[in-house]
């Protein structure tokens, strides 16, 4: 199907204006890889096909479901699937259009890609109860209008498996180094006194 790909420093020209064709696109090689499979955007910290439509080099923002994408992905579920297409449709044409979950959204940005490579060698039975626990019902909420149910349930995840690996937010990090550094300084203050 590709052939005579052109390749200039890793950006590979027969995927102009696509994922493919982007030099942050790790690991995609289209003379050796699949272009069914998803790869890892070290931009936007998050797996997608080769032929995703992309913003160009130096567009590169805008939130992604990550975990959704990585979850789907590894069930083998594409982009056209019912429930990739709701959580993602819903984060992109009602979250990122609403002020009031510009904070939310920011949060996710920082946390959400680095669940999702915990997810990526994560046993594929955890996997699968993240979907059908999470993602399904999410999904579901959507479809029936119920959308503050259904981001506190995608939050809910989002919160239990920040927990489970580990993973902290900017301002968890920020609250924690502030107690750090204020306990330091009243130590200091003892130790003058």
């Amino acid at each position: 199907m590709y052939y005579n790909i052109a390749s200039l420093g890793g950006i590979y020209l027969a995927f102009e204006n696509q994922c493919g064709s982007c030099s942050h696109f790790e690991g995609f090689d289209p003379r050796r890889s699949s272009v069914l499979k998803k790869y890892f955007c070290d931009w936007f910290g998050s797996y997608y096909y080769p032929d995703n439509t992309c913003v160009g080099e130096g567009d590169h923002y805008r939130y992604r479901g990550y975990i959704t994408t990585m979850v789907c992905s590894r069930l083998g579920l594409d982009k056209d699937s019912d429930v990739y297409k709701t959580i993602t449709g819903f984060q992109k044409n009602v979250m990122e259009q609403d002020d009031s979950y510009a904070k939310l959204l920011d949060d996710y940005n920082d946390v959400g890609p680095k669940i999702a490579k915990e997810l990526e060698t994560e046993d594929i039975s955890v996997i699968e109860k993240i979907y059908n626990t999470f993602l399904e019902p999410t999904a579901k909420l959507l479809k029936e209008n119920k959308a503050d149910q259904a981001v506190f349930k995608y939050k809910h995840m989002v919160e239990i498996l920040k927990g489970h690996y580990g993973i902290q937010s900017k301002k968890e990090r920020n609250i924690e180094k502030t107690t750090t550094n204020n306990k330091m300084k009243v130590l200091a203050v003892k130790k003058n006194i």
